[in-house]
């Protein structure tokens, strides 16, 4: 999925790739070369902070053929020497540029005490060298915006990406080696590149599958891994998105109906839920919306844009709280409501490569069947359920044909010590993955924080940067999580904030 709600832009496509001319080839590959930082660091300590990129090359199977750079960030240690071992993390996503002070700031701050803390930008995404189509995402809100049927957005939604892939093929890229093993094979070259013998791996989201992968390939390199809101390798839970969905959205109208506030403000949100969105398929709801954002100035919220928005809503714990308030503001057709849902949503920021995501859903994710499968699993839902839209299946048969083997979708098997977080309104990644996970894994520890979501925000965040502190000391060890239930606690708003 793409996770965040994607950002707007005028509907004419603007499909940028930062150096779509073949990357520089250099003399040996991997190569790594120190550099000026590519974000701003007012603020940071620059004495411990270094920045640069590691050339390597796009296609292993033809290393000759052309080389791509990786930018990435090393805080060092406080206490440096203490330990060898550092800590890696691996983005979200697939698309996310997460290099920048936003996160390797805190990282030294929070991990890098006595162990050095390494951000990279994967392939594809980010500051890294090409970065793919990371104007895909703001095209594809622009379309949402439009007052369309859910065929002519999904028909324009496929036309846009499809250019995307066009445009990168003209520029030489081989989309086929943008994926999660050869991500694996580019996270032990910079292993290499910066000297540690091993080092721990610190997943979020489609960062656990790569974290997965290093586990399969080189699982000596690797001392432990943190694997938070994990997706498991192999793409089958891709197919149960409709169901996940459900169940996030059942357990949100739960706990409303247990709050005697969010029940009398919110009665019967589900059926309020599923007669919102009959409502918006006789009658969408136009908004104003940011003149800087969209051309028009418009937002139109259909019911497939519902289903979505309310969809994205449930990946943070942030927004959570908002959720009752907000199908109940759709359902008033309050616009001012509905307008400020659009701009926190659809805002703007973050580097999304949205090319990216394409390129290693369909290669790691998009498993023979698949479309198939997600139906099939969808069937017994109702139809606003089942109108979540699966853009995979709309675009992979086509994007590329590059796909993950048997071996590399099978489960991992390993005695590397892992750790692992999920929480209960997660839409896409509930504890029940986590559990599959932890079958092959005899020294994995799972902890579920009862009130989360797929994103984590404080306390829950500080909760789990203590676990992870405990884990890296002693792998070996189950966390103590005391902590968990200090973040126990969901309230839900009564109106939305304007």
């Amino acid at each position: 999925m793409i996770a965040r709600a994607i950002a707007g832009l005028p509907l004419v496509l603007v499909l940028l790739v930062p150096g779509g001319a073949p990357a520089q080839q250099v003399e040996r590959v991997p190569h790594l070369e120190w550099a000026e930082c590519p974000f701003v660091t007012d603020g940071l300590d620059l004495e411990r902070i270094r920045c640069g990129y590691l050339s390597v090359p796009e296609n292993r199977a033809n290393p000759e053929h052309r080389t791509i750079r990786l930018a990435l960030a090393v805080a060092r240690a406080k206490t440096p020497g203490t330990h060898r071992d550092a800590i890696l993390y691996l983005a979200g996503g697939p698309g996310y540029g997460d290099l920048g002070p936003g996160l390797i700031g805190p990282g030294a701050e929070f991990f890098a005490t006595d162990r050095d803390f390494v951000v990279v930008d994967l392939r594809g995404s980010g500051y890294s060298d090409p970065a793919l189509c990371p104007d895909l995402a703001d095209t594809v809100d622009a379309i949402m915006a439009l007052d369309l049927s859910l065929e002519e957005a999904r028909r324009r939604d496929r036309e846009a990406v499809l250019a995307c892939r066009n445009t990168l093929q003209d520029a030489g890229i081989d989309l086929g080696s943008y994926n999660a093993p050869a991500m694996a094979a580019d996270i032990e070259d910079l292993r290499q590149a910066l000297g540690y013998a091993q080092w721990n791996l610190f997943g979020v989201s489609y960062g656990t599958l790569i974290a997965q992968a290093v586990m399969r390939g080189t699982p000596a390199s690797v001392r432990s891994v943190v694997m938070n809101a994990p997706v498991p390798i192999g793409g089958a839970s891709e197919t149960l998105r409709v169901p996940h969905f459900a169940q996030a959205l059942h357990r949100v109208a739960a706990t409303c109906a247990a709050q005697a506030s969010c029940a009398a403000a919110f009665p019967g949100l589900e059926a309020e839920f599923h007669a919102t969105y009959a409502s918006l398929q006789e009658a969408p709801l136009t908004v104003a919306a940011n003149p800087a954002r969209f051309s028009p100035a418009t937002f139109t919220v259909n019911a497939a844009d519902f289903v979505e928005i309310v969809h994205a809503m449930l990946f943070r714990d942030a927004s959570l709280p908002y959720i009752p308030a907000v199908i109940h503001a759709v359902a008033q057709r309050d616009t001012a409501a509905v307008r400020a849902v659009i701009e926190q949503q659809y805002g703007g920021g973050g580097r999304m490569s949205a090319g990216l995501y394409y390129a290693t859903t369909c290669h790691d994710r998009y498993a023979p069947g698949a479309r198939a499968a997600w139906t099939e699993a969808a069937a017994p839902f109702p139809v606003a359920l089942r109108s979540l839209i699966y853009r995979e299946g709309e675009v992979c048969d086509a994007f590329h044909a590059d796909r993950m083997t048997d071996v590399e979708r099978s489960p991992v098997t390993s005695e590397i010590p892992t750790l692992i977080r999920s929480g209960p309104f997660d839409p896409v990644t509930p504890p029940a993955l986590g559990d599959a996970i932890l079958r092959t894994l005899p020294n994995g520890y799972h902890v579920v924080f009862p009130d989360a979501s797929h994103n984590v925000s404080p306390p829950r965040v500080f909760c789990l940067v203590q676990l992870m502190q405990a884990f890296w000391a002693h792998p070996e060890q189950r966390p103590a999580h005391e902590c968990v239930e200090g973040t126990r606690g969901l309230t839900f708003a009564l109106e939305v904030p304007h």
